[in-house]
């Protein structure tokens, strides 16, 4: 498969990546990095921009007077959110009912999940099922903070999930269960707490000390709105990108 790939690389006069990480694999992989651009994905800051909860969205959900960790996206196998469940019982044996997660949409493995919950009684774990593109900016501004998750693997070391942006953008602290490169980028944010994928400990002392802790919750996602203003508007990194394309005509 690598070889078919790197005849494209080869024959292409310039590659845009995501992020650093998979400028450095292609790289390595004898990739000229003359070649290489990176252009991060971005926020739309028209639609992901900081506003009030939704009080009546909170409540047709059943997230009323409860701190509310909510997914955004796709419930597939590599998001790995079987630690919700398993951190949401840890929650119940520790009698914290005034937290709750809420996982927002659909995918293959959202119906076992939502079974699996039911099983348990986990009252404290609510599925929304698949919602309207519009109504996104709306459930992350309901919420008190936002997980990004992926299975602990290699191969997401170099991923930068794009639902981590919209979640800063709304100024949202983030729990993320990434390592590599996301990690990083949260780091500098200083917009949330990293964890240890799949780690349902780790997962619940991150919401646990954002629960607990208003005031920090509010100065992180603050912190994490204002680095992504000023790092990854959508129109100025489409212009980058417009640019990048001119160049290449011109050549």
């Amino acid at each position: 498969m690598w070889r078919g790939l790197k005849s494209g690389y080869t024959s292409a006069a310039s590659i845009v990546t995501v992020g650093d990480g998979y400028r450095t694999r292609l790289i390595e992989r004898g990739v000229p990095a003359t070649k290489i651009a990176v252009i991060t994905n971005g926020v739309d800051r028209d639609t992901f921009a900081p506003r009030a909860a939704d009080n009546t969205l909170r409540a047709r959900f059943g997230a009323s007077n409860r701190f509310l960790c909510a997914y955004v996206g796709t419930i597939g196998m590599a998001c790995g959110l079987d630690v919700v469940l398993r951190a949401a019982a840890r929650l119940k044996e520790l009698g914290r009912n005034d937290i709750a997660f809420m996982l927002v949409g659909d995918g293959a493995v959202r119906a076992d999940l939502q079974q699996e919950a039911e099983k348990q009684e986990l009252d404290n774990v609510i599925f929304t099922g698949l919602q309207a593109k519009p109504m996104i900016p709306a459930l992350l501004a309901a919420s008190n903070a936002c997980l990004v998750h992926l299975r602990k693997q290699e191969l997401f070391r170099t991923v930068l999930p794009s639902k981590l942006f919209e979640a800063a953008a709304m100024a949202r602290p983030v729990i993320l269960g990434v390592e590599g490169s996301a990690a990083e980028l949260l780091e500098r944010m200083n917009g949330g707490i990293c964890m240890e994928p799949e780690s349902e400990e780790a997962l619940v002392a991150a919401v646990l000390k954002l629960a607990d802790n208003p005031a920090l919750a509010q100065r992180m996602g603050t912190s994490a709105c204002r680095y992504v203003q000023g790092h990854f508007d959508l129109d100025r990194l489409a212009a980058e990108y417009v640019s990048l394309l001119e160049q290449e005509i011109s050549r």
